[in-house]
């Protein structure tokens, strides 16, 4: 296109807008022979293609610019500029690296920050950050470089590199600030866990910028970050209906993850199959419906629609499906394929606490805890103290049987942290760790840390901390100044994490009777590996208040005062008591739980190599003879010497175990008793007709059925 004034009077000629088109007119009235006004003039032109949208036109342009004036930048300023408009971030660079290469004496403070802009784009953050140091060096009255730098902490996840240089760009550039600004801000706060001082951002916006959506949306964020559900789904009405006309998917999307949260799971479903409708959602709608999908334990439905939701939006995709992409590996008992993913994600963002944790538990579910605890001392997450890295640390040090480390670092924490999340954590552990008055003084010691955490007035953990409030006071059997508060802190409709069963347990202490022996229980009596952790998940279903092996309030192997408090039980600490339980409640009904011996042998040999690292039974039966040698103390280690290592072999001690419950239960009434074999078939039909209860629609559960553990989230679950 060498007639570049022909095109510019076209555009002028048809351009309805006026003032356009008396601008254009004005340049082609002025003739000039100065080359250098002819260059300018023509990039005036190409600015002005650009403002209409006509790329094209404007890349041609430019590019006769370059090759009439070699000399002069602006035709290669001006590819630089319609690359960028255009996405094509890589022809964009070349062209600045000519601009500032050939045409950099004296440095010009556009081209550095639009060079700046495009290696932020390509993620080429080192040089990046050398051009924003430039920039903030050379040009001290203008924001962009403390703002490219601030972008740049972002993209690496450098939460309080990027708060330093948030706050500093505010301060210098008040004038200047923008919603973005305080937004960035905002959402490095949110990464480091400081919801309240990012609360603060988001409400100061919402009275500075009303009409701007962003505070309100963050708001939203800020709740969900929180795990304060309810809240979120109502900050996220307030969003949909104050800016209906600014609505985007991910509002809608978010909101649906929120009820998801709060077991709405029909009502998140139909919101991600609307999404799935409707083009500008449809990545959205297909990845919430995978999501969903884990939030039922569907794993292979979830694995399913995530390969789906690859295939059809891979240039959507981001870090987040990755990880539950892995997690649902993890759960299918597909490691070597999880490990990678996880790997890869590490690889990516060694920052990043879901790819790190994610790993972790691969290592461990793969029976590598030597191998996840050196991944951890090598990450730059060793002294992190995110809740979900110090779950897995835990469950590493323990899996390891090196508890002393464990203590030294629960010690650690519990002098450092300021943090309700990692409190939770110490609370779930400690009964792991201690024993007798060590545990009762561990408990006091987190009940004096929630206290301090209270004082600080932080709005954003009272709840969280009532919560463990309430937990201690139970582990403490404090029932009344439990009864005493769980009103005001799990009053309806509060559905959160736990709020279901500490209103389940204050109902329980307000009984007329209480405790009441004659109340109908159900007992689970097989050994471990006889789908104890199946019949749990089914009672469960069927409404019953269920303890597989420890209470989940309390984190402890289950008290006698837990007899009481629940409705069902299952695992070793029932199975060895079986007898005590049978006569203390004489309306109760036994479930044994049995299995094929040399399945069982196989599967037992299994579990305690990969949970203790013993590789015979031999090995195992010599270490159970210390107290200290296992988590959760002699409690522990007597019901496993009871149940199986005062035999010779593990299969000595299910024959005696077999012999034992069918001679007590010879000459018991049959309604009270039930052989249930889930591995030959068993399932809804048997036990149902055994409690009196209706058949569910959904399948019979079937928990741990890989070899691998389904490794839970929390490290004080239980290994069984």
């Amino acid at each position: 296109m060498s007639d570049y004034r022909t095109l510019a009077r076209s555009i002028a000629a048809n351009c309805s807008d006026a003032v356009l088109k008396e601008a254009i007119g004005i340049l082609l009235n002025v003739a000039s022979n100065d080359t250098a006004r002819e260059a300018s003039r023509g990039a005036e032109f190409g600015r002005l293609l650009l403002q209409r949208g006509l790329l094209a036109e404007a890349d041609d342009l430019f590019h006769t610019l370059a090759l009439q004036f070699p000399q002069n930048p602006v035709g290669y300023v001006g590819l630089a500029r319609s690359a960028m408009r255009a996405g094509a971030w890589e022809r964009a660079l070349e062209a600045w690296n000519v601009v500032n290469t050939q045409f950099s004496d004296p440095p010009k403070f556009s081209w550095i920050s639009g060079r700046m802009r495009v290696l932020l784009k390509l993620g080429h953050l080192d040089e990046a950050r050398n051009t924003c140091e430039k920039l903030a060096m050379n040009f001290p009255d203008r924001p962009d470089g403390l703002l490219g730098l601030a972008k740049v902490a972002m993209q690496e996840h450098r939460w309080t590199e990027a708060c330093t240089h948030w706050t500093k760009l505010l301060q210098q550039f008040s004038d200047h600030a923008t919603v973005s600004w305080h937004a960035g801000l905002a959402a490095a706060l949110i990464e480091l866990g400081s919801l309240y001082e990012a609360e603060k951002v988001y409400r100061e916006l919402t009275l500075k910028s009303g009409a701007d959506p962003t505070g309100f949306v963050g708001l939203a964020q800020v709740a969900m970050r929180g795990q304060r559900w309810i809240e979120a789904c109502a900050r996220w009405d307030e969003v949909l209906q104050r800016f209906r006309d600014q609505a985007v998917p991910g509002w809608r999307a978010a909101r649906a993850i929120a009820l998801m949260q709060l077991n709405c799971l029909d009502d998140a479903e139909q919101v991600f199959r609307d999404l799935a409708e409707e083009p500008s959602g449809q990545h959205l709608g297909f990845a919430g419906l995978a999501r969903a999908a884990m939030q039922r334990k569907d794993w292979r439905q979830a694995l399913g629609r995530w390969d789906e939701t690859f295939a059809r939006f891979a240039a959507c995709a981001d870090r987040s499906w990755n990880i539950c992409r892995g997690e649902t590996l993890l759960e299918l008992g597909d490691l070597a394929k999880s490990e990678v993913t996880f790997r890869q994600l590490c690889r990516v963002d060694s920052n990043s606490i879901p790819a790190w944790n994610g790993l972790l538990r691969v290592l461990i579910a793969s029976n590598k805890p030597e191998q996840a605890l050196i991944e951890l001392n090598l990450s730059p997450l060793s002294s992190c103290t995110s809740a979900l890295i110090v779950d897995s640390k835990f469950e590493i040090l323990t899996r390891l049987n090196r508890l002393g480390e464990a203590k030294t670092e629960y010690d650690r924490l519990l002098r450092e942290t300021r943090e309700p999340d990692v409190l939770r954590s110490l609370f779930e552990v400690s009964p792991r760790l201690h024993e007798g008055w060590r545990r009762t003084q561990a408990w006091l010691n987190l009940e004096k840390a929630v206290e301090c955490l209270r004082t600080q007035n932080n709005p954003n953990w009272s709840r969280d901390l009532d919560v463990m409030r309430l937990r201690i006071k139970l582990a403490l059997r404090d029932y009344e100044s439990f009864i005493a508060d769980v009103d005001r802190v799990v009053e309806p409709p509060d559905c959160g994490r736990h709020t279901e069963s500490l209103r389940a347990m204050a109902t329980r202490l307000r009984e007329p009777l209480y405790p009441n022996p004659n109340k109908p229980k159900i007992f689970g009596i097989g050994l471990s590996k006889t789908g104890t952790s199946s019949l749990a998940a089914a009672l469960k279903t069927l409404g019953f208040s269920t303890l597989d092996w420890m209470n989940p309030l309390t984190c402890e192997l289950f008290s006698e005062d837990d007899l009481h408090l629940f409705d069902a039980f299952t695992d070793t600490p029932v199975t060895a008591c079986m007898e005590f339980l049978y006569h203390l409640f004489p309306a109760s009904k036994f479930v044994y739980t049995i299995r094929a011996i040399d399945d069982w042998e196989q599967s037992i040999t299994d579990h305690v190599r990969r949970h203790f690292g013993y590789t015979d039974f031999a090995e195992a039966k010599k270490a159970m003879q210390r107290r200290d040698a296992f988590h959760h103390g002699l409690r522990f280690s007597n019901l496993h010497r009871s149940l199986y290592f005062n035999h010779g072999s593990y299969r000595d001690a299910f024959g005696a175990h077999d012999r034992r419950v069918k001679d007590f239960f010879r000459d018991k009434p049959s309604n009270r008793f039930l052989e249930f074999n889930i591995f030959a078939g068993q399932g809804w039909q048997e036990l149902c007709a055994f409690t009196d209860d209706a058949v569910p629609v959904e399948p019979f559960p079937w928990s741990n059925r890989r070899p691998e553990k389904q490794l839970s989230h929390s490290a004080a679950e239980a290994p069984y």
